[in-house]
């Protein structure tokens, strides 16, 4: 799909890779599309489906590394949905995509993970990236649905504290951005990511063959909205809440944060703050018996990772914002499978 345009993209759908089906499932204002990676038939699958929620600018898509990866080394039902206006799902003309919510936008994401729910019987481990980590925050805050899981992993996501340093850090490293989008783009949300030069400085490490690079823009929408991503400036969800949301506590943990080592916008350091604010949240919880747990002291496994307290911190290192799709994946796949395995 072609970014950077004010009308809606009205061609063919992304072609996807055999391992990859694409169906439609309905919502209230439109079909949403949902890409599934099956086990091999020949093998028994996991039974706890895994769901993935895209960013901001992306579409479901952006798992299809991750998702056929998962399904066919470890058995496990994989499930993507895009939201309105992005991959192939119903769109909105380009002054109601620019103005459209955050809710909307959840309310979307929680329309695939009940589907998903009902057809296998069974909570979803959720994993999101970026403004869809942020989304699945606010979802499980919020009660969105009524929706449980299994298992949460934030992959580079905006924290619950609010996106104000992620955004800075985006305009520290593209200084040029307001004012191209505005005079140049005419207020176009996808003005950021208008070239592979922009995309790559923005998402990806510096080693990342522009090629690559091209390739993913593909799976970028024509345009996106402004509010959502201004709803997310200041504090949108509870962590106290989030993990009431999340089933089978006990030993272990049950929240993966997962950090690009050269993520420019949600850097390390904003990935670290997030877990803290998740561990104290934990502690808290198990302390007047609102979960039931046990608290293990956080220990480091190596120096890319540490475990207790409920969550998982894992650095993927040398991955840049978007590390399901830059050249590392097949360590933060892996590194997320971990987190899923244990479970």
């Amino acid at each position: 799909m072609a970014p950077l345009s004010f009308f809606r993209y009205t061609g063919p759908p992304l072609a996807l890779p055999p391992s990859i089906t694409r169906t439609f499932i309905p919502s209230p204002n439109g079909q949403l599309e949902l890409l599934s990676a099956e086990p091999p038939k020949n093998t028994t699958p996991r039974k706890t489906p895994l769901f993935f929620a895209h960013g901001g600018c992306g579409s479901a898509a952006v798992w299809i590394e991750y998702m056929s990866y998962l399904a066919q080394n470890h058995n496990i039902p994989c499930y993507a949905v895009s939201y309105r206006g992005h991959g192939a799902s119903w769109s909105p003309w380009f002054l109601n995509m620019y103005f459209t919510t955050k809710r909307a936008f959840a309310e979307d994401l929680i329309e695939g993970v009940r589907f998903v729910r009902e057809k296998e019987g069974r909570d979803v481990v959720l994993a999101a990236h970026s403004a869809g980590g942020a989304l699945s925050q606010y979802a499980l805050s919020e009660g969105i649905g009524d929706v449980r899981v299994e298992g949460l992993a934030l992959l580079g996501a905006i924290p619950a504290y609010g996106s104000a340093d992620v955004n800075w850090n985006w305009m520290k490293n593209d200084p040029w951005m307001v004012i191209r989008m505005f005079f140049k783009h005419f207020g176009n949300p996808m003005s950021p990511l208008s070239s592979t030069r922009l995309v790559k400085n923005a998402f990806f490490c510096d080693d990342c063959p522009n090629e690559k690079v091209a390739e993913f823009r593909k799976r970028t929408p024509p345009f996106e909205s402004f509010a959502w991503p201004n709803g997310l400036m200041s504090r949108f969800a509870s962590p106290i809440k989030i993990l009431q949301r999340i089933n089978g506590w006990g030993d272990g943990e049950r929240l993966l944060v997962l950090a690009g080592e050269k993520d420019i916008m949600v850097t390390v350091k904003i990935n670290e703050k997030s877990t803290e604010e998740y561990r104290d949240a934990f502690k808290e919880l198990v302390q007047i018996k609102k979960i039931d747990a046990k608290i293990e002291h956080v220990t480091e496994v190596d120096d890319s990772e540490s475990r207790g307290e409920g969550v998982v911190l894992s650095i993927v290192k040398g991955a840049g914002h978007h590390m399901q799709n830059d050249l590392q994946w097949e360590d933060g796949v892996e590194r997320l499978y971990r987190f899923y395995d244990q479970l």
